[in-house]
């Protein structure tokens, strides 16, 4: 079998494994909520892994009928979505760690570093991106 949607088969198999993980979890500990989550994950692998193989994804049709006019577009509103995002989470860093600051309420350093290591993984999943494409394009 061709697999027509790369997506829909990363989300499948992605959901299985979690399913497994939370069946494993319900054996272990024998809570209800485990069962339950487990189920939703296979049924929602299922139709992901289904749509992998049966029909292409979206991502796919775009890229087989895009000009270079629109993949310019698409690059520069990509660049201006990750600044933007960039200074919005650096500023909201600064501002929960001068609330800790003034009011010494622990939740607001653990929040500043919540931000902090987002920003610090979008930095290195851009690097990632970037190596990955230079060496394939």
């Amino acid at each position: 079998m061709k697999v027509l949607n790369k997506r829909g088969l990363i989300i499948g198999t992605t959901t299985a494994v979690l399913a497994i993980i939370c069946f494993a979890a319900y054996f272990n500990y024998s809570e209800q909520r485990f069962m339950i989550s487990g189920a939703l994950l296979i049924a929602l692998s299922a139709v992901n892994l289904i749509r992998a193989f049966s029909k292409k994804g979206v991502l796919e049709e775009l890229a087989e009928n895009a000009d270079e006019r629109d993949l310019y577009l698409v690059m520069k509103s990509s660049h201006l979505v990750i600044k933007i995002m960039n200074y919005v989470i650096c500023c909201f860093t600064f501002v929960f760690i001068i609330l800790y600051a003034i009011y010494k309420f622990q939740y607001f350093v653990v929040i500043a570093g919540t931000l902090c290591g987002v920003l610090v993984m979008m930095f290195i999943v851009l690097l990632v991106v970037s190596v990955y494409l230079e060496k394939r394009e």
